[in-house]
């Protein structure tokens, strides 16, 4: 692929375009975006199964199973003390056996037709959606939230909307250019008002860089420093 190949893929993405402050705002779709269930770490286990698609976390069913005979060990659940006769291949037993022992866990549910899009709550298509899975916390995760079952469950409703961003292709990315041509530009925002958010705020703290090298003379030297600082977020201070 040549430069200009590369620069005509990157505006076929655009979104949109607008000036903002004096800087000229581009914002696309991020094309290649990180995967929340693979690249990053998750207090959440997200188990899902689908015969054409591959969702959620390896292993999560995995995770469930070893957290539901933990606390067994401890129990004082009259069905789950003795775990010999336990039904470990039923997927509604184990999740049931989950749920009575205490673990915070929520459905999955998942809509396809022209792309897909999950939730924890259902979704009014009964033809094209139905439940894809579960997301859970292990009580050892779930420390960080000193166990509160609310607190745990708006945090793995978080954690579901951001996947869902991503299997919509929700993900973006923009480019804020001054007059004088310098760019900042930043990728792998999820949702589009916060990578808006994220690109006035730098197209304005630009612009304040931009009419302080006019006034002052400094030239392309300090817009240089300016843009490296902006690569490090170790952002200089400059009285005005």
């Amino acid at each position: 692929m040549t430069s200009d190949d590369f620069v005509s893929a990157i505006e076929a993405n655009q979104i949109e375009s607008y000036e903002h402050h004096g800087a000229t705002v581009a914002i696309y779709q991020d094309d290649d975006p990180g995967n929340p269930r693979t690249d990053w770490d998750q207090a959440g286990t997200m188990w899902c199964e689908h015969g054409r698609y591959d969702l959620g976390d390896k292993d999560a069913r995995l995770v469930l199973e070893d957290a539901v005979a933990s606390l067994a060990k401890s129990t004082d659940h009259p069905d789950y003390q003795d775990m010999e006769d336990f039904n470990w291949g039923d997927n509604a037993d184990l999740v049931e056996a989950a749920v009575n022992l205490g673990i915070v866990i929520l459905p999955l549910f998942l809509y396809d037709h022209s792309g897909i899009t999950m939730s924890c709550a259902p979704f009014s298509c009964p033809w094209d959606s139905g439940q894809v899975g579960v997301i859970f916390m292990t009580p050892e995760a779930g420390k960080e939230w000193d166990g509160d079952a609310e607190k745990i469950a708006a945090y793995l409703r978080a954690e579901v909307e951001t996947y869902d961003q991503y299997l919509r292709g929700e993900v973006y990315g923009y480019v804020v250019e001054t007059p004088d041509g310098e760019e900042d530009s930043c990728w792998g925002f999820y949702g589009l008002d916060c990578c808006k958010e994220e690109a006035q705020g730098v197209a304005e703290w630009m612009a304040r860089i931009y009419r302080h090298d006019l006034v002052t003379g400094f030239g392309r030297g300090l817009a240089a420093a300016v843009k490296q600082a902006m690569a490090t977020r170790a952002v200089p201070h400059i009285i005005t």
